[in-house]
């Protein structure tokens, strides 16, 4: 988009890193022109091979974006070798609905179709088990903490220890300015 390219070249201007991504919500990407968009980006970026900036696609989360869209956007992904930024397990009824459509958990269902294969990092990861956290430090999937978010939706405080203790590796996150008032 527009905003995307128009922040690459601030973050290049001001000559620090960045990873960007336009978040994608099927529910919103009729026809997934969004995400054909967000496929042309990526590539055009990738052609300008440049040193410090980088795009990567971010499906919103699961229950915005079906299997079909997220086969899609895996493929096209591992075509061009791009990372995956994604919501996962932030509230207990996000968790309880995928457990009543799916029979498992987000993390469990984002395995199963693939979506980890790909260099991940989720955000929120609040409400995780045992066997969530195994797969995530199996995958080697990178989990933003996004506290101040996670108070302002009382989305409930992440298991960071837990998490360490299973080898997740952990950074810290603002997630949008949806969700917090100060990024």
């Amino acid at each position: 988009s527009p905003d995307s390219e128009n922040i690459a070249r601030a973050c290049d201007e001001i000559g620090i890193r960045a990873r960007l991504a336009e978040v994608l919500l099927e529910t919103q990407d009729p026809g997934w022109k969004t995400l054909d968009a967000a496929v042309e980006q990526l590539n055009d970026w990738r052609h300008r091979d440049h040193p410090r900036i980088d795009f990567d696609f971010a499906p919103h989360a699961l229950y915005t974006c079906s299997q079909a869209y997220m086969e899609h956007l895996l493929r096209a992904a591992r075509e061009s070798g791009a990372r995956l930024q994604i919501h996962v397990s932030e509230t207990l009824s996000e968790v309880a609905n995928c457990r009543r459509e799916h029979g498992k958990s987000p993390v469990e269902i984002l395995d199963e179709w693939g979506c980890f294969e790909r260099p991940t990092t989720a955000a929120h990861c609040v409400h995780l088990n045992e066997d969530d956290r195994e797969i995530l430090a199996a995958r080697d999937v990178i989990v933003a903490h996004n506290p101040t978010s996670n108070m302002k939706l009382a989305a409930g405080i992440m298991e960071a220890e837990a998490l360490m203790s299973a080898g997740v590796t952990i950074a810290l996150g603002t997630d949008s300015a949806a969700g917090n008032n100060n990024l």
